[in-house]
């Protein structure tokens, strides 16, 4: 859903007239794993034909996962880290960004 609606967005309103960050954290983080992402061709083609949406993983989320699961999990080649997910929503939203949840 996160993706439809990031591809929706520059759709309408062009690439280059938006930037849009996907932040996942929580159950939402499968996305961005390399081992479990049901998305992972999607991601792929956003990373090829979408350079203007970016994909932030919560690396608190990732350190509960790898105690959980004993390793840190992988993460896809177009997801960058960020301390907390839901801080990174705070931050974003302090900086006049929108925040869609799907």
């Amino acid at each position: 859903l996160a993706l439809s609606n990031a591809k929706n967005v520059q759709a309408d309103l062009g690439k280059d007239k938006v930037d849009i960050e996907i932040v996942a954290f929580n159950a939402g983080l499968h996305m961005l794993r390399d081992d479990t992402s049901p998305v992972k061709p999607r991601l792929k083609s956003f990373k090829q034909g979408m350079p203007n949406v970016s994909f932030k993983a919560c690396e608190n989320t990732l350190d509960a996962m790898a105690r959980t699961e004993g390793k840190v999990p992988p993460l896809v080649d177009n997801a960058e880290r960020v301390p907390a997910g839901v801080v990174t929503l705070i931050e974003l939203a302090e900086k006049g960004w929108t925040i869609v949840r799907p």
